[in-house]
């Protein structure tokens, strides 16, 4: 949505962005999907980066002269690197990302540029990558999802059991390193080719800072993943506030025939019974054609059991995978991260 001017106050979708220059009786929205330098003909314009990943760079401080100023909105899911011209800085530093729903009042003052957050960035990590802090903020909010446990296979009467999910952690923190690795966990993998166990959802985390769980494959359905572990066999991942139950809190939920939910762990794998739910970790897999898998608000579902065929995959993020009787167990869900700035 364009912005509009109310007197001297910007605004876009009611929100006060700066005051327009005095006088301004329109700010004009410049869209583009790639860098063109920006120049002094884009005084007082808006530049609205609708798509794309590239650097976006500035002529020399110098040249824009003391007083220049500029909007710049991501509005695309790129990533956007401000680079002012050679060594020049902004906010004193060389470069920054601008990550996805950020706009910021850019200033030059003759030798240097300096920004102000006008609205914050929203980012998700879906693949393992690099997180680079960019200027302007407090603090920094997120949810961060492990993976879900893969589907088990085994013939007979009670079929092999689904996958537990992964667990979701909520955080803020106040302070981070200039960069920081995102590493994201691979969903477990659906057991094939004999009977057994599916595998184990991989970890996510984010640099030293915050690690989640993922969830466990077992035939007797896996145990969800919690804040401070794994599901392991049919146990949820700690911490566990009830050995059964109908809610474990940020401990994943146990697998098996308890269908135990959690709130932030992730929902147990069953086998014989309806899987666990969760609140924000992911769902269960269910093991059987007939009883239903776990699902989840905010996170992923488990996979649907099946009886003779293939396993339903575990939905993103941290879904546990559909056990199976004869055929193959789905796969797990992977992992995911979700990262804000506040200002």
């Amino acid at each position: 949505v364009a912005p509009s001017t109310s007197g001297n106050v910007l605004t876009s979708n009611g929100s006060t962005w700066a005051s327009a220059a005095a006088g301004s009786g329109s700010i004009v929205r410049v869209a583009r999907t790639s860098n063109t330098i920006i120049g002094a003909a884009n005084s007082s314009n808006l530049i609205d980066i609708t798509s794309g990943t590239f650097t976006q760079t500035f002529t020399a401080a110098a040249t824009l002269g003391s007083g220049w100023f500029v909007y710049l909105k991501n509005s695309g899911t790129g990533d956007i690197t401000i680079d002012p011209s050679g060594s020049e800085t902004i906010d004193g530093v060389g470069t920054f990302v601008m990550y996805p729903s950020e706009s910021r009042l850019i200033q030059c003052d003759g030798t240097s540029f300096f920004s102000t957050v006008l609205t914050p960035f929203y980012k998700t990590f879906t693949s393992s990558a690099t997180f680079t802090q960019p200027t302007g903020y407090s603090s920094f909010g997120g949810l961060i999802w492990g993976a879900g446990g893969g589907g088990s296979k085994r013939a007979g009467t009670y079929k092999g059991g689904g996958g537990g999910g992964g667990a979701c952690v909520p955080f803020t923190l106040n302070t981070l390193s200039a960069t920081v690795t995102v590493t994201i966990g691979a969903g477990g993998a659906g057991k094939t080719s004999s009977d057994g166990s599916g595998g184990r959802g991989g970890n996510t985390t984010f640099g030293s800072y915050v690690t989640s769980y993922g969830g466990e494959g077992n035939t007797n359905g896996g145990g969800g993943g919690g804040a401070f572990s794994n599901g392991n066999g049919t146990s949820g991942g700690q911490p566990i506030t009830s050995a059964t139950g109908p809610n474990s809190g940020f401990g994943g939920g146990a697998g098996g025939d308890e269908q135990e939910h959690s709130a932030y762990g992730g929902g147990g794998g069953a086998y014989y019974a309806a899987a666990g739910k969760s609140l924000y970790g992911g769902g269960g897999g269910s093991g059987r054609t007939a009883d239903s898998a776990g699902i989840s608000v905010f996170g992923g579902d488990g996979g649907a059991g099946s009886d003779t065929g293939t396993g339903g995959a575990g939905t993103a993020p941290a879904g546990g995978g559909g056990g199976t009787g004869d055929g193959n167990g789905g796969n797990g869900a992977r992992g995911e991260l979700r990262i804000w700035g506040a200002t």
